[in-house]
């Protein structure tokens, strides 16, 4: 093997390794996404939990629309006004 192939050799394990970490991460959230579900519906009971999934679920279809045009509000104002970035 010549000095170029054991390169290319470290990079594809080291892709594997990164792969790896990620793949433990989303594992790891979803997880704890589970749980934390379990725990909060446990806590609510079925009536308080599926009001908070019906109102999560109206903000979800909501928010894009809110987001269109924010950004670039935002964005102008504090072009426009220096003072108005400062918190």
């Amino acid at each position: 093997m010549s000095n170029g192939e054991r390169e290319k050799q470290g990079d594809y394990e080291g892709n594997h390794f990164n792969s790896l970490w990620v793949i433990l991460e989303k594992s790891c959230f979803a997880l704890a996404g589970i749980i934390s579900v379990m725990y909060v519906a446990r806590y609510l009971g079925p009536e308080n939990y599926g009001t908070l999934s019906y109102l999560l679920s109206i903000m979800a279809l909501v928010t894009p629309f809110i987001q269109l045009g924010s950004d670039n509000v935002l964005f102008n104002r504090i072009a426009k006004s220096l003072p108005v970035g400062y918190c």
